[in-house]
């Protein structure tokens, strides 16, 4: 007979009964008692707090396990196929520590290391595994460059995965209208942009866009426009001419010449093949 028994039959003689043996005694309501119809036995039957006794089928902690089954005989919480939680504690006593945690959250690989994590990629853990992050929002999780909120580049990539390719990109260029389609372009009609739009060029010297014989460089003509974009309207024209003072208004003029002009004024000529300026009746040279 244990030690235990002993006390409870020195108990009950002390008032004046006998237990039975068969019966199961639980005087601190523990669960645990003494008898030999109790299913669990009671060490200390006068504290609650006290119920294992020491023997591999004990269960001191009542949850069903019994100590060699259980990982923990002081914890009810604690058993085999219990509910494994972020507590730190081995709760199902599968020897391994909030794996597969009923609270732990979803984690994100985060290959690129930009602290965006690929939605495709998930672990679901009590704190985040190296190389994972709480965040699922990245659209390249191979390259550290592309993440929400990034600068936009013109390189046909989504780098700030809105789902838009280019749009507001940081490094975009102005291109100038070129309406008359001279390639040269108007300084006053622009659009920036990735690449040039219909109609448009990188150049913005064209001095007028409605006329494709107007830029710089253009030869410049007896026109009354400034054809090469300089600033100097019919300066060394490509079809000046020579004029001729013609003195005696002959139609033939006498050389030298008076120089390049785009018209010639009264009392000029475009020749100067007069042998006397003075006389109208002198013959030329044939």
């Amino acid at each position: 007979m244990r030690t235990s028994l002993s006390l409870l039959l020195l108990t009950s003689l002390l008032h004046g009964c006998e237990p039975d043996p068969g019966d199961c005694v639980d005087e601190d309501g523990d669960g645990a008692g003494v008898g030999d119809a109790c299913e669990f036995e009671d060490c200390d039957d006068t504290d609650p707090d006290v119920q294992e006794c020491g023997g591999e089928d004990d269960d001191a902690d009542a949850d069903g396990f019994t100590a060699d089954e259980d990982c923990d005989d002081d914890d009810a919480e604690v058993f085999p196929g219990a509910t494994e939680r972020c507590n730190g504690i081995d709760d199902d006593c599968d020897g391994t520590v909030d794996n597969d945690a009923v609270d732990g959250a979803t984690r994100y690989a985060d290959a690129d290391t930009d602290t965006f994590g690929d939605a495709g990629t998930t672990v679901v853990a009590c704190t985040s595994p190296a190389g994972h992050v709480a965040d699922a929002t990245d659209c390249d999780d191979a390259n550290p460059a592309v993440f929400p909120g990034a600068d936009e580049l013109c390189n046909s990539v989504d780098d700030d995965c809105d789902a838009s390719v280019d749009e507001d990109a940081t490094d975009t260029v102005t291109w100038f209208a070129d309406t008359d389609g001279d390639t040269f372009g108007d300084a006053g009609s622009s659009q920036d942009a990735c690449s040039g739009p219909l109609n448009h060029v990188a150049d913005s010297t064209d001095c007028d866009d409605a006329v494709n014989t107007t830029f710089p460089g253009a030869d410049e003509l007896c026109n009354g426009v400034d054809d090469d974009c300089d600033s100097v309207i019919d300066d060394s024209p490509i079809d000046e001419i020579m004029a001729f003072a013609d003195a005696d208004q002959d139609s033939f003029g006498a050389s030298p010449g008076l120089g390049l002009v785009c018209s010639l004024s009264l009392g000029e000529v475009d020749n100067g093949d007069d042998c006397d300026d003075a006389d109208p009746r002198a013959p030329v040279p044939r």
